[in-house]
């Protein structure tokens, strides 16, 4: 019996690669894993401490939020730009204590936006972040947010009003 040493060679090659598993991603995308960090810290619900259930049902203890909202209405979140733009903002949120930003995509709709706005305002977070879609519908929002003592920040001059304006035009950083 003759025994090849190429069919050998195929053999033990099998017999390893059916034993290796494919490599496990170790995380290498720091960015990535900060925002799954975020997402767990917005939607945990445990406490670090847990007191006794006595004194729960006693003193009725429930969890609070503490944070401070900031929700940001983005006209669409679809363009590299606009979800870099969104995360480095979640990424710097997350570095200070005290605040949550609450990101929200209007898809390119006014109409949407002018609903998310009405929403947002509604909860009476400590500021919105506004990147508006233009349209007169937005500014009579934005009137009324203003007017119940909304803090609204805008991104794009289309809203003027009543709002912090902060916009550069495009033209003007390149010269």
């Amino acid at each position: 019996m003759r025994f090849s040493y190429s069919k050998l060679l195929l053999a033990c090659l099998a017999v390893f690669l059916t034993a290796c598993s494919p490599p496990k991603d170790k995380g290498g995308d720091a960015f990535a894993q900060h925002n799954k960090q975020l997402q767990k810290m917005d939607t945990s619900d445990v406490m670090a401490f847990r007191p006794p259930e006595e004194i729960v049902r006693t003193l009725g203890l429930k969890k609070q939020e503490t944070r401070r909202e900031v929700v940001f209405l983005q006209s669409q979140g679809k363009t590299s730009f606009q979800t870099y733009q969104r995360n480095l903002l979640l990424m710097l949120a997350g570095r200070e204590s005290g605040w949550r930003i609450s990101p929200v995509d209007a898809a390119g709709d006014a109409a949407q936006q002018v609903l998310q706005l009405r929403e947002a305002a509604a909860r009476k977070p400590s500021a919105i972040l506004l990147d508006p879609l233009p349209g007169p519908e937005l500014d009579v929002a934005v009137a009324e947010a203003v007017q119940a003592g909304t803090t609204i920040i805008s991104l794009g001059d289309t809203v003027r009003e009543g709002v912090t304006l902060v916009h550069t035009p495009p033209e003007a950083i390149g010269t």
